[in-house]
């Protein structure tokens, strides 16, 4: 066993373990024998177990397929340039991080263009450089088939290098060298992969290097959390498994006993472990065939890169929580992770943290509900409450009618004709901006006019103030319960102006509205009115009214309607109608905007 007899000859001294629950341990039985078998490795699909064993004399490379929950007998892989004459062995290639939830076959792997390459390890060979060498071949067939096995020439030296790992995307490897310049015998190198091959590798520091032996190493799913053997950082003898995260910064945590869950006064190294349901070691305790052999951990509990979270599903008319049924979908191929029964308490479910999620609940008794979370944080712990309920109808405002014996609007103007809107535009056409523009009828002239248009503004004041009450008191109090986390609450406003000619001079400050086509409309200060833009004028201004309004509502206790809007949970639409045509004899009952409301969902939808 010429690739790790060496690395086992160390003893380190024992330490004290961290607090561990107990899985249980097994001997992978069939799989050893009385040499050395060791460096497990695992498909994507879960189907195939790598891993090498010297029980030829030399060391090669073997695969079993699984059965229900054990291994077929073992056979030897007979890919060309893998095995050889000499000590062969430690195969890995890339294990994409969605594998950590659901297998992935040959046909998913292409879909997800995953980064196909296989690294070996290989001794004295007469394509190679030293006593131990890299070399990558390319890999197909979900990591069945092997082709164009090559020497890592940048990555090999005449020293000893092998027990090569890989990120889950391929953007980097991890191996063990005793090249010159180390902090040890054996140190972990890491080297970044790009367009032209791999850079030149560096060591990875005194946070996991030490005077000892470091090897083994396997970087998991989330690749940052680095697992590797070492005989220099103290344990429990021989040599134990550590673990070490890269940090933000680019560098490694402090390395971390794994424990005596895993580690015991005899040799432990080679950890593999993608998915929470096991994982796999080696070791030469007492018990076993002989040598070096395999085992597995159930479940695995080192896994790494989870969040927890809290779900519950929320009767917000009722005030009370409901059961349902979620399914948890990986938001890259859509397939569906689990599904399970939600109770009156709800559940707590465990995430893997780096992947996209659709969350689709179906609450007993209401509709399904759709949930995408964002921004999961490994190691954190969230709180999803999905909210169901009955959200009323959206409210018919008495404005979308055009057939009321009601003056909207002062001819001309762009603000509603209320009781304080009027009174300010007398102010102004007396003394202030607009005492010269023609194009709004002048109700601080004739008296006549004026009051028709002060009767007028009391009714439209009181049909306001009905809608602002069941607006603030009812329509959005109920919304802000009943609403789902991923839609919003568009409200559109519509402007209608008279078909009458108009002409003058916008003097205030400029509005942005829409136009029916949905493209923007800017009206800027000292620009020519046109009837369209009298109509962009209305709603915009009606848009500022309302929003001012349903703001106040706050300081009487109503704060729904600010809440929603500071969360970016509404969003109003000014958009010119144009003319309108219906044909009303009364010019004045032309002058109006319409209001819709509609529940959007993030794609752009509208929610029923």
């Amino acid at each position: 066993m010429l690739l790790i007899a060496a690395v086992l000859a160390a003893d380190a001294q024992p330490g004290s373990p961290p607090d561990t629950p107990s899985p249980s341990i097994r001997n992978l039985g069939a799989l050893n024998t009385p040499s050395d078998d060791y460096a497990p490795y695992v498909t994507p699909d879960h189907m195939w177990l790598y891993y090498s064993s010297s029980r030829g004399g030399s060391a090669d490379v073997y695969r079993a397929r699984r059965e229900g929950d054990g291994w077929r007998m073992p056979e030897l892989l007979g890919a060309a340039g893998v095995n050889t004459s000499n000590d062969d062995g430690s195969y890995y290639s890339p294990v994409p991080a969605l594998a950590e939830v659901i297998p992935l076959d040959a046909a998913a792997m292409k879909r997800l263009n995953a980064a196909r390459f296989g690294l070996f390890t290989s001794g004295d060979r007469d394509d190679g450089a030293g006593s131990a060498d890299l070399y990558i071949a390319d890999v197909s067939q979900g990591g069945l088939q092997f082709e164009n096995v090559r020497l890592l020439d940048a990555l090999s030296t005449e020293e000893w290098d092998a027990q090569a790992t890989a990120a889950p995307d391929g953007s980097f490897i991890i191996f063990s060298s005793n090249r010159p310049g180390g902090a040890g015998e054996m140190d972990l190198y890491i080297a970044r992969r790009g367009d032209s091959g791999f850079t030149a590798p560096v060591n990875l520091g005194a946070a996991v290097n030490t005077e000892g032996n470091e090897f083994s190493p396997f970087v998991a799913s989330d690749g940052r959390t680095l697992f590797f053997a070492s005989t220099g950082h103290g344990g429990f003898g021989g040599a134990d498994l550590f673990r070490s995260v890269l940090r933000e910064d680019g560098t490694w945590s402090a390395a971390q006993n794994l424990g005596g869950a895993i580690n015991t006064s005899d040799n432990e190294l080679f950890f593999y472990g993608v998915g929470r349901e096991q994982c796999f070691f080696t070791s030469d305790r007492p018990g076993g065939k002989g040598g070096l052999d395999l085992y597995e951990m159930r479940p695995n509990i080192f896994a790494t890169g989870y969040t927890d979270m809290k779900m519950t599903i929320m009767d917000t008319v009722a005030g009370r929580p409901v059961p349902g049924t979620v399914r948890v979908k990986e938001g890259t191929l859509g397939t569906i992770v689990t599904e399970m029964r939600i109770p009156v308490e709800g559940i707590d479910i465990s995430l893997f943290a780096s992947l996209p999620y659709t969350l689709e609940f179906d609450p007993d008794g209401f509709p399904p509900v759709t949930v995408t979370p964002d921004d999961l944080q490994p190691g954190g712990r969230t709180t999803l409450t999905v909210n169901v309920g009955s959200i009323p109808p959206k409210p018919e405002f008495i404005l979308n009618a055009a057939d009321l014996d009601l003056r909207w609007f002062v001819s001309g103007y762009y603000r509603i004709n209320t009781p304080a809107l009027l009174e300010d535009l007398r102010a102004r056409q007396r003394s202030g901006d607009l005492r010269r523009l023609g194009y709004i009828a002048n109700v601080a002239g004739a008296d006549s006019l004026y009051s028709v248009y002060s009767g007028q503004s009391e009714q439209v004041q009181r049909i306001l103030n009905d809608f602002y009450r069941r607006a603030v008191e009812q329509y959005f109090p109920a919304y802000y319960k009943g609403k789902n986390p991923d839609e919003y609450l568009e409200i559109t406003v519509y402007g209608y102006a008279d078909p009458r000619p108009i002409t003058g001079t916008y003097i205030e400050k400029p509005v942005t509205f829409f136009g029916m086509d949905g493209r923007e409309v800017t009206v800027s200060t000292g620009e020519s009115l046109t009837n369209f833009k009298l109509a962009g004028l209305r709603a915009h201004y009606a848009v500022e009214y309302f929003d001012r309004l349903f703001r106040e509502a706050a300081a009487d206790g109503h704060p729904e309607y600010a809440t929603l809007v500071d969360r970016g949970m509404i969003r109003w639409r000014p958009v010119s109608g144009d003319v309108d045509t219906s044909g009303s004899e009364d010019l004045s009952q032309l002058r109006r905007v319409r209001i819709d409301f509609r529940r959007v969902g993030r794609d752009g939808a509208e929610l029923q």
